[in-house]
């Protein structure tokens, strides 16, 4: 039986060597391949295309209803990541003062984001060397090579680094040359987005450039600071997550208002200030 697969093979190759010896057949084979290659070729670049249509909405909405007094933030978030760019990573810069919305921002386009495959992480640590800073991008870019096998170069991929402080913006403009070479070797395209701890100066100037200048294909979204009315919506929209009754809200609000600077800490404290009032509240919780 072995021995009359071989004698088959054998007569199948002699019969194909000699089928290719007409100049006919042997064009109509390559015209077949070409055309079937460029249906191939076609249909997958269709699809990627039908992939990369995304919704934004979640993440327009989301961000509408948790962030307070940030329209013009808000604004610019959607619109650069709806347009249209053919560079292989771009950076968004998220910077203001403390407690005016930068990581919940950056918490909710992450999940919001129309492929949360492609979503990767870096929290930022104020004690680690760059040395350890550079193993955890190492990490993640080793992270996104596997990512990019598994689901393809369809869709936008997406990098969340917050916590960032003045300091890191050398550190990451270093960086910042890796992602671009790792995007163009994966050929993906990459959202970076950066959000900045407290009022850290992201626009600082290094070595007399600005941050624009220092990483290429940069937009910075400045987030406004609060006063009393929007730290009075933060307390109100903290206490209907809690199930806080009319009435008592508004003495959540009167009291928790007179415990926070919103100008040194905006809408930080509040969830947990609002938590210390809850005993003297408890009975108006739902």
């Amino acid at each position: 039986r072995y021995l009359a697969s071989i004698t088959a093979l054998c007569i199948a190759a002699v019969c194909v060597a000699s089928l290719l010896r007409s100049p006919e057949l042997r064009q109509e084979l390559i015209d077949n391949y070409h055309k079937a290659f460029d249906r191939l070729t076609s249909d997958s670049s269709k699809l990627c295309i039908e992939r990369q249509a995304a919704s934004f909405s979640a993440m327009e909405t989301m961000l509408g209803e948790a962030l307070v007094g940030q329209v013009e933030a808000h604004r610019t978030i959607l619109r650069w990541f709806r347009q249209k760019n053919g560079v292989p990573c771009r950076f968004l810069v998220l910077h203001g003062s403390t407690g005016t919305g930068k990581s919940l921002a950056a918490r909710l386009i992450a999940h919001h984001y129309p492929w949360p495959e492609k979503v990767f992480h870096v929290m930022w640590r104020e004690q680690r060397s760059p040395d350890a800073q550079y193993a955890t991008f190492e990490s993640t870019f080793a992270e996104m090579r596997q990512k990019v096998l598994w689901h393809g170069i369809c869709g936008d991929y997406l990098l969340v680094v917050d916590h960032l402080g003045s300091g890191d913006v050398q550190l990451l403009a270093d960086l910042s040359e890796q992602l671009r070479n790792v995007a163009k070797r994966l050929q993906i395209r990459l959202n970076v987005l950066l959000a900045f701890r407290g009022s850290q100066p992201a626009n600082q100037p290094v070595e007399g450039r600005s941050l624009e200048q220092v990483i290429p294909n940069t937009t910075i979204v400045r987030f406004r600071a609060l006063g009393n009315e929007q730290l009075n919506e933060c307390i109100r929209l903290e206490g209907s997550r809690l199930g806080l009754a009319e009435q008592k809200m508004k003495e959540a609000v009167t009291t928790v208002a007179k415990q926070i600077d919103v100008i040194r800490h905006g809408c930080k404290p509040v969830r947990a200030k609002l938590n210390l009032a809850l005993p003297s509240l408890a009975d108006a919780v739902t």
